[in-house]
């Protein structure tokens, strides 16, 4: 009975993890696509406006420009919009949760993002700036890197409630299946009169349930082992004889028990040493004294080598984007896991993936 619980279990482990790979889907706007277009625009200037200019590369969309000194708070921005007739032009973007932006730039530091939405009721109703942007202030690097944006934390922006003498609450339903555009501002910070370039290589939205189809898929394979076991073991007619009420480890030194915990669980981004002192009942002091008995280093740094061993492994085997990789391996923050891996490897997670393949 027990060994058809288990098959059952398997089985709807597997359903459920391939419903929810069908469901991970994505929409696209850069690499772009037939139906998509994009421009730039600048401030509504007679002239001495802001410079801009975008066109497509091998890589992604090249924005270039420089903003003028003419005006106090000048700007410009890189727009994307769907080429389809009314009413399928808009972006359908309900149901997706979070942003996935790869970004070359050069010397910006801060660049708003924003969506505009065709808010049913109000747009069509006011003479100027009648979209609703959802703005959001993504900080930056120097160079190329992937930043993941958490839908719910774009924001309208206060200026925009203060020309329309609005507040958020008279907005309570917010449409994402009627977005019309998509921004990359510029950055405000490098004031007038300097060149800068931003190369968009990557903008999608997407699901953030795919660690959900690798865990279930995961346990789906472990039961079916667990089957395949219990299997071989009553053909052969062995006797096991279960023991209840008290939890059997393969080992009590505590060197072993923390390298056993933190072999299974270092995927975990929330992974500390007090978690290891509540799992384990050894102190955080005896936790770090242990690891710097094996590896001359300290818990940071003896979690960074395991996952990076792993990380490395899954750039040169699958073909998994560098951020599901990161997150994957527990790093919860792009940036910070291109910084880590490039100081232990001395190379970008891209340089490595295509010079080992």
């Amino acid at each position: 009975m027990r060994n058809v619980l288990i098959f059952a279990m398997s089985l709807l482990f597997l359903v459920l993890s391939f419903f929810v790979m069908k469901n991970d889907e994505k929409q696209r706007i850069v690499p772009i696509s037939s139906q998509i277009n994009f421009g730039t625009y600048h401030e509504a200037l007679p002239d001495s406006f802001s410079f801009s200019l975008a066109k497509k590369g091998k890589d992604g969309i090249l924005f270039d420009y420089q903003l003028t000194t003419a005006k106090e708070e000048p700007f410009s921005g890189l727009f994307f919009y769907n080429g389809e007739d009314f009413p399928e032009d808009f972006f359908r973007f309900m149901g997706f949760d979070r942003l996935n932006l790869e970004l070359t730039t050069k010397y910006a530091q801060r660049i708003p993002i924003t969506f505009t939405l065709n808010y049913e009721g109000f747009t069509d109703s006011v003479p100027d700036l009648g979209n609703l942007p959802l703005n959001y202030l993504l900080e930056v690097e120097p160079g190329r890197n992937t930043y993941i944006l958490d839908l719910t934390e774009f924001e309208i922006p206060s200026w925009w409630l203060r020309h329309h003498q609005l507040e958020k609450k008279d907005f309570p339903a917010l449409d994402l299946n009627r977005v019309n555009y998509i921004v990359v501002g510029t950055c405000q910070l490098l004031g007038g009169g300097k060149a800068d370039q931003i190369i968009v290589h990557e903008l999608t939205v997407d699901h953030s349930n795919q660690f959900l189809m690798y865990l279930l898929g995961g346990m789906a394979l472990v039961d079916l082992m667990i089957f395949g076991v219990l299997y071989l073991v009553r053909k052969r007619k062995k006797v096991v004889v279960p023991v209840y009420g008290t939890e059997v480890r393969a080992s009590t030194d505590p060197a072993s028990l923390i390298q056993e915990y933190l072999a299974k669980h270092y995927m975990d981004p929330d992974l500390t040493p007090e978690l290891l002192q509540k799992e384990l009942g050894i102190s955080t002091r005896s936790i770090g004294e242990e690891i710097k008995r094996l590896s001359n280093t300290n818990f940071k740094g003896y979690l960074n080598a395991l996952r990076m061993a792993e990380v490395r492994r899954l750039l040169l085997k699958t073909d998994l984007s560098v951020s599901e990789i990161a997150y994957q391996c527990g790093y919860s923050n792009i940036s910070h896991f291109n910084r880590v891996f490039k100081q232990m490897n001395g190379k970008s997670p891209k340089q490595f993936r295509e010079e080992g393949k």
